[in-house]
Protein backbone atom coordinates (compact mmCIF):
# COMPACT_ATOMS: atom_id res chain seq x y z
CA UNK A 1 0.00 0.00 0.00
CA UNK A 2 2.79 2.44 0.90
CA UNK A 3 4.74 1.60 -2.27
CA UNK A 4 1.62 2.30 -4.31
CA UNK A 5 1.42 5.86 -2.92
CA UNK A 6 5.11 6.49 -3.67
CA UNK A 7 4.63 5.35 -7.29
CA UNK A 8 1.61 7.66 -7.64
CA UNK A 9 3.53 10.64 -6.21
CA UNK A 10 6.51 10.01 -8.48
CA UNK A 11 4.15 9.72 -11.46
CA UNK A 12 2.49 13.04 -10.58
CA UNK A 13 5.90 14.67 -10.22
CA UNK A 14 7.06 13.36 -13.61
CA UNK A 15 3.86 14.53 -15.31
CA UNK A 16 4.22 17.97 -13.70
CA UNK A 17 7.83 18.32 -14.82
CA UNK A 18 6.96 17.28 -18.37
CA UNK A 19 4.03 19.69 -18.54
CA UNK A 20 6.23 22.50 -17.22
CA UNK A 21 8.89 21.74 -19.80
CA UNK A 22 6.33 21.66 -22.61
CA UNK A 23 4.70 24.92 -21.57
CA UNK A 24 7.69 26.97 -20.44
CA UNK A 25 10.76 25.10 -21.66
CA UNK A 26 12.69 25.28 -24.85
CA UNK A 27 14.46 28.22 -26.35
CA UNK A 28 12.79 31.22 -27.84
CA UNK A 29 13.26 31.68 -31.55
CA UNK A 30 13.90 35.39 -31.17
CA UNK A 31 16.94 36.44 -29.18
CA UNK A 32 16.67 39.94 -27.77
CA UNK A 33 19.91 41.86 -27.42
CA UNK A 34 19.90 44.99 -25.30
CA UNK A 35 22.81 47.35 -25.58
CA UNK A 36 22.20 49.94 -22.90
CA UNK A 37 25.46 51.74 -23.69
CA UNK A 38 24.11 53.04 -26.99
CA UNK A 39 21.16 54.91 -25.47
CA UNK A 40 20.79 58.35 -26.92
CA UNK A 41 22.71 60.66 -24.63
CA UNK A 42 21.34 63.85 -26.16
CA UNK A 43 18.35 63.84 -23.79
CA UNK A 44 20.35 62.87 -20.70
CA UNK A 45 19.95 65.14 -17.70
CA UNK A 46 22.05 65.12 -14.54
CA UNK A 47 20.45 65.77 -11.16
CA UNK A 48 21.40 65.95 -7.50
CA UNK A 49 20.15 63.13 -5.29
CA UNK A 50 19.49 65.59 -2.46
CA UNK A 51 18.00 68.34 -4.63
CA UNK A 52 16.05 66.79 -7.53
CA UNK A 53 14.99 70.21 -8.78
CA UNK A 54 18.61 70.81 -9.88
CA UNK A 55 18.89 69.45 -13.44
CA UNK A 56 21.84 70.11 -15.73
CA UNK A 57 22.68 68.75 -19.20
CA UNK A 58 26.23 67.72 -18.17
CA UNK A 59 27.83 66.11 -15.14
CA UNK A 60 29.32 68.22 -12.41
CA UNK A 61 28.60 69.29 -8.85
CA UNK A 62 25.33 70.45 -7.31
CA UNK A 63 25.39 74.24 -6.89
CA UNK A 64 23.56 73.95 -3.54
CA UNK A 65 25.36 71.16 -1.67
CA UNK A 66 28.37 70.30 -3.87
CA UNK A 67 27.46 66.62 -4.33
CA UNK A 68 28.18 64.91 -7.64
CA UNK A 69 25.30 65.00 -10.07
CA UNK A 70 23.96 61.60 -11.09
Amino acid sequence: MKNNKIVIYIGILVVGVLLGWLLFGGSSKKDTVHNHDTISETNQMWTCSMHPQIMQPESGDCPICGMDLI
